[in-house]
């Protein structure tokens, strides 16, 4: 069996979240594929652009939400991994 999913944009897609209610500045919507945590900002870059988090050392900073944020593009980003032939 062969299914179909038309998406426009990354709202209409099932691995369209959040980053969590107690993100600094409010929840921010992200990609939560599996495959999308393609580093896009280095940790003094994301500091920069967010202060408050500057004290904070942060884990594995290759699987964070900033790299996922799906607000910046319109449409559908050219890094999204189903463009790339990732499952759905």
């Amino acid at each position: 069996m062969e299914v179909t999913v038309k998406i426009n944009s990354c709202s209409d897609c099932r691995h369209h979240g959040h980053s969590g209610a107690f993100t600094i500045r409010g929840a921010r919507p992200v990609c939560g594929h599996s495959d999308s945590g393609v580093i896009r900002l280095t940790v003094e870059e994301f500091k920069k652009e967010y202060p408050e988090y500057k004290g904070e050392s942060r884990g594995d900073f290759n699987y964070h939400w900033i790299h996922r944020i799906t607000d910046r593009q319109e449409g559908i980003p050219e890094w999204c991994p189903l463009k790339h032939g990732k499952k759905y």
